[in-house]
């Protein structure tokens, strides 16, 4: 049971990798544009960004027409700081 879980961490972890670098090639990619440029499932990005935004490396904004979010990574100055504090 033990392997089956620290495989499941592991395959998470390259996908928030993958997903993170993706996200700093390509800022300002709605959730869906990801999925599809990806070939992603949306529930696999929308985990993994989840995940990301918990840690402090991706942050979010929302698109003045509809409620679109947009992702783009935390600048390196930010999470310095919020390390030092």
């Amino acid at each position: 049971m033990l392997d089956y879980a620290s495989t499941r961490i592991e395959q998470g972890n390259k996908s928030e990798h993958k997903l993170y670098e993706f996200i700093n090639k390509n800022p300002n990619l709605t959730e869906y544009e990801l999925c599809k440029k990806l070939k992603w499932s949306c529930g696999k990005v929308y985990n993994s960004m989840r995940r990301l935004e918990e840690k402090g490396l991706v942050k979010k904004k929302v698109r003045e027409v509809k409620k679109i979010y947009q992702y783009y990574p935390t600048p390196w100055k930010e999470i310095l700081r919020d390390v030092r504090n």
